[in-house]
């Protein structure tokens, strides 16, 4: 074909991607005036991570190092060629032992990057040893490395446990990540094996890739499989305090694990442990609704009415609970008990309230929420404030408070919503004159455009 052949072909395929192209949007929420009621009946929503920030430790011994693998092992050549440098050696002999380290190491991350099966991993490194010429720690420890890739686990356990019986001036390097391996490989001892990892760290053995905090999740991973879920627990935010936020999915698979296989009594008995209890709580607040959800609420609600000593200061937690399984008696039974300044309970309580008819009391209620979850007042800054205003909106549309229904969905961030108001239900005058609070509020001049264009030019 010659260039204007393909030219017209350009076109015409520019011309059929055009409508894919304006198919495609920014997503946006349904309006609150379309769901309606459905809003009021809607249990409020929370976070599995805004639920647990109160039960986290206030502080954890080892912080993590994220992306700090490459920059570790960086360290670790910077020392290996200074303690090269103060051995009794030729120059060029210590280059040579430096290089060959470099080249082993260079090799061990590409098998382990690209290589699965561990009879090809054996056969890629088949013939490699570590430089005898290397101090003991770091010759002990590449060894190590080697015959653990090889899948020769023995072998390469021996090598580390010889690394940690050296003299503690000779092992400042490779002394944390020689027990972290053990404690990685190890059989039996893993929990003490963990434990000495931090305590090596904390005695300031040098730990350049953060291994004492990653220690924090492969322990609790070990009490999940040995079935030790209040360890596990307790183990996974120390490693969320730690900064690993991977731990918030562990916390969520201990959580589904109790459920699936702790008996009643087991629950009961896990429930008593206030920090475990905010697990298995935020937990259930946020599995979608299921049936294996409304069990796992029904059994989180009787494990907490078995309780010695119920926690009467979570009383909100469990209303809203109480709320999801639509057992509006026990979420009253909760109101109770809860705290007058829980924001949760407020929000349940106006809830019910307006289930009931008594829409004056409950919208009272929700707008002294709304306001106070602006201010962002005690812990309230677990829930989202925009979904209250959105409720307020409705209450303020349904009383014909035009004006204050606007600037209520204002605050919800629902443009769709304030535009409906100012577009369908208030006059120009009302939606743009001086009285209109939302008069000076950022992107709200635009609404206030959409409307004017449209009243005065419709077919524009």
């Amino acid at each position: 074909m010659n260039k204007y052949t393909w030219m017209w072909v350009g076109v015409v395929l520019s011309h059929c991607c055009i409508p894919l192209a304006l198919a495609c949007g920014p997503w946006l929420p349904q309006a609150y005036v379309l769901r309606n009621d459905e809003v009021f009946y809607a249990p409020p929503e929370v976070g599995f991570a805004a639920e647990l920030r109160h039960v986290l430790p206030e502080a954890v011994a080892h912080q993590a190092l994220p992306d700090r693998t490459e920059a570790g092992w960086k360290e670790l050549q910077q020392a290996l060629e200074k303690e090269l440098a103060g051995l009794d050696l030729p120059k060029a002999k210590a280059q040579e032992a430096f290089d060959a380290h470099q080249r082993i190491r260079s090799r061990l991350d590409e098998v382990r990057a690209y290589i699965g099966d561990r009879e090809r991993k054996r056969e890629a490194l088949e013939g490699l040893a570590a430089p005898t010429l290397l101090p003991s720690e770091f010759f002990l420890y590449l060894q190590g490395a080697l015959h653990f890739h090889r899948g020769e686990e023995g072998l390469a356990r021996a090598q580390w446990k010889a690394l940690l019986e050296l003299p503690e001036d000779q092992r400042r390097h490779h002394s944390v990540t020689a027990a972290y391996m053990l404690a990685r490989t190890s059989k039996s001892d893993v929990v003490q094996g963990y434990q000495r990892v931090r305590e090596l760290a904390r005695n300031g053995f040098l730990d350049p890739m953060g291994l004492a905090a990653a220690s924090y999740g492969w322990q609790a991973r070990h009490d999940l499989e040995t079935g030790d879920y209040q360890k596990s627990i307790e183990g996974y935010l120390v490693q969320w305090a730690a900064g690993y936020q991977n731990a918030l999915q562990s916390l969520q698979i201990v959580a589904e694990t109790v459920f699936q296989q702790a008996s009643d009594d087991e629950l009961i008995s896990l429930m008593e442990r206030p920090q475990v209890r905010a697990v298995l709580t935020a937990y259930v607040l946020n599995q979608p609704m299921s049936h294996e959800a409304d069990s796992n609420r029904s059994r989180l609600l009787g494990a907490v009415g078995q309780m010695e000593n119920p926690a009467l200061e979570e009383a909100g937690r469990f209303a809203l609970t109480a709320y999801q399984h639509n057992q509006l008696l026990a979420a009253r039974k909760w109101l109770k008990a809860a705290d007058p300044s829980d924001a949760l309970a407020l929000w349940i309580r106006g809830k019910l309230l307006l289930r009931e008819g008594n829409l004056e009391e409950g919208k009272i209620l929700i707008e002294t929420l709304a306001k106070a979850l602006e201010r962002q007042e005690q812990d309230w800054r677990r829930l989202d404030p925009t979904r209250a205003w959105g409720e307020l909106g409705l209450l303020y549309l349904r009383e014909g408070r035009f004006s204050e229904a606007a600037t209520a969905f204002y605050n919800a961030k629902s443009w769709r919503d304030c535009a409906y108001v100012l577009e369908r239900v208030m006059t120009m005058d009302e939606a743009g004159n001086g009285q209109n609070p939302l008069n000076g509020k950022p992107e709200i001049h635009l609404i206030i455009g959409r409307v004017i264009h449209t009243r005065w030019w419709p077919d524009g």
